[in-house]
């Protein structure tokens, strides 16, 4: 399912102003990349820049996932971005993000700012931070929160069994 609506723009050439997707959704923008099961798009005149169509808001529901333009991954229920704000709001169980070298995860929402490059949990998380790379930037396409879920639990058991000395043989 895919609807767009048009409008004319300043020059009378028809320009879309909303975008609505759903099924196997993918968005890019500026080297980011989302998928998800649905997500709705808003798009206006730059007022900078006449006749130059900028999307505004986007809502993806259902399986989000993100992979920002250094290799970071991000999974949630909802995630809602603005161009006016420079920032990615997240929401939903789990909300999980990533580098080659930390995972939090564990948290209800998630706020990534863009501009500032920083990130907000205001509640409870779980912060996890490994030696070695965890490849999630060696991955193109999307992957699913279970993808990582493996591994972590592989990570973890041999960091266990190594603390332990039972992977010593």
């Amino acid at each position: 399912h895919l609807q767009i609506a048009l409008a004319p723009d300043a020059d009378g050439t028809a320009s879309p102003t909303h975008l609505d997707a759903r099924g196997a959704v993918e968005v890019h923008r500026d080297g980011q990349h989302l998928w998800a099961d649905e997500a709705e798009a808003s798009f206006s005149e730059d007022m900078d820049d006449p006749g130059h169509i900028i999307m505004g808001r986007v809502v993806a529901t259902g399986n989000a996932r993100i992979r920002l333009e250094g290799g970071e991954r991000i999974f949630a229920s909802i995630a809602e971005s603005s161009t006016d704000t420079g920032i990615i709001n997240l929401r939903g169980t789990p909300v999980l993000g990533g580098t080659d070298s930390f995972v939090l995860d564990q948290c209800l929402t998630l706020a990534l700012d863009e501009r500032n490059n920083a990130m907000t949990m205001p509640g409870p998380g779980r912060f996890s931070t490994f030696r070695e790379p965890l490849a999630l930037a060696d991955e193109e396409g999307p992957i699913s929160i279970d993808w990582i879920h493996q591994l972590l639990e592989t990570r973890t058991t041999a960091l266990a069994d190594t603390a332990t000395g039972a992977g010593a043989g």
